[in-house]
């Protein structure tokens, strides 16, 4: 029979009813999805009895729960201005209410990259790390339908809804702070069950905003530079690497002391907007305390970092008057090679890339312009797409 929140609201009772189903040779594994709405409690440093996490609870932790959503209908959860405020695009789609009670959920536990941070804490004292998760993106709409672009929102497809009221509405899951939901890309050797499943469980995998996008994302030691300017270097990479979800030991270094090389390629949804850049972002610990890096990898046009190593603002092409734009700026497809200029070989880190489109019109914009109505002010009216690969998971 099926497990659900009627047999036990705890997930370590889930963890253990998925564990017995492997001992008869039916594999599983766990999705947890919303903790942007989770008020602390999806990536907290205690179990469900609130204890400390141990070792044990760790590991089965870890190996059940292979995959995070990072983004969705009810808002995205990789990071907020207020974890991250050094990274100018942090402030993407957020929810700030809990689902049932009308006050802010804890931000604490709640978001991503703080948990690939703690997880690192936890692994420190432990000896393992309960949140290693690849990420994907989904919609969760609860209508039965797969589609996830802007212009397919759900919103826009009622004729009994009231419009006026819906972009006047910021407080509800039904107002105009809802995202559209996301998609989730995997990289698997054939298109059967048995290979995606298992390119899930390895996390070979990356998550969209609800374009599509198609991202790649290895590193390694041995990896020559220039290396993506040979026709065949996805073949190298996968031959010389790791790809994206899984461990860089440095036991495959060789004794090599620089940084490992990361290979990264984006090439733009084929129905949708041009891409702005690729980052990398890092997480790792330094004297106990949690440090994250943004760094711009590969851009388009002829843009130049400035002072404090960021490039500029892409433009925007967005005419809020008729909720369209233009491909005249950005790029169809971007590809980067990049080292960590702080990578010390005895610290550990996690890496995983970040895509940006340029700016379209977001689906409230679109709502208002085709009913003629002014355009909701909590909410911009142009959005950034984007795309997550599962992170590289450097371990000394």
């Amino acid at each position: 029979m099926p497990f659900s929140s009627i047999d036990s609201a705890n997930p370590e009772d889930l963890w253990r009813y998925i564990q017995q189903q492997r001992e008869q040779g039916i594999d599983a594994l766990a999705i947890p999805h919303n903790a942007n709405v989770s008020d602390g409690l999806m990536w907290s440093y205690a179990n469900s009895n609130h204890s400390p996490i141990t070792r044990e609870y760790a590991e089965t932790r870890a190996s059940i729960e292979r995959l995070a959503e990072i983004t969705q209908h009810k808002g995205t959860s990789e990071t907020r201005p207020e974890l991250s405020p050094n990274d100018e695009f942090a402030s993407f789609e957020l929810i700030e209410n809990l689902l049932t009670i009308p006050r802010p959920s804890n931000v604490h536990g709640s978001y991503v990259r703080e948990a690939y941070a703690r997880g690192l804490d936890i692994e420190k004292r432990t000896g393992a790390n309960p949140f290693q998760f690849g990420l994907i993106g989904s919609s969760d709409h609860h209508t039965g339908l797969s589609r996830s672009s802007e212009n397919d929102t759900p919103s826009l497809a009622e004729p009994a809804l009231d419009v006026k009221k819906l972009l006047q509405d910021s407080t509800t899951l039904r107002g105009v702070k809802v995202s559209t939901g996301g998609l989730a890309g995997v990289w698997a050797e054939s298109n059967t069950c048995e290979a995606i499943f298992d390119a899930l469980y390895r996390r070979e995998t990356f998550a969209t905003s609800g374009t599509r996008p198609r991202v790649r994302f290895f590193s390694g030691f041995h990896y020559s530079a220039g290396i993506t300017k040979q026709r065949d270097w996805v073949k190298r990479a996968y031959a010389g690497c790791v790809p994206m979800g899984a461990d860089l030991r440095a036991a495959s270094a060789g004794g090599k002391k620089d940084s490992p090389r990361f290979l990264v390629h984006a090439v733009k949804d084929p129905d949708g907007a041009n891409l702005d850049r690729i980052q990398i972002v890092k997480i790792w610990l330094e004297d106990d305390a949690q440090k994250e890096q943004v760094y711009d990898v590969s851009w388009s046009g002829n843009r130049k970092t400035v002072g404090d190593g960021k490039v500029p603002s892409v433009g925007s092409t967005v005419n809020t008057e008729t909720a369209t734009y233009t491909n005249d700026i950005g790029a169809i497809e971007l590809i980067g090679e990049w080292q960590d200029p702080q990578f010390k070989p005895e610290q550990g880190a996690v890496y995983y890339a970040r895509v940006l489109e340029i700016p379209t019109p977001r689906w409230t914009t679109l709502l208002a312009v085709k009913n003629k109505l002014p355009l909701p002010t909590s909410v911009p009216a142009a959005i950034q797409e984007r795309a997550w690969t599962s992170p590289v998971f450097y371990r000394p």
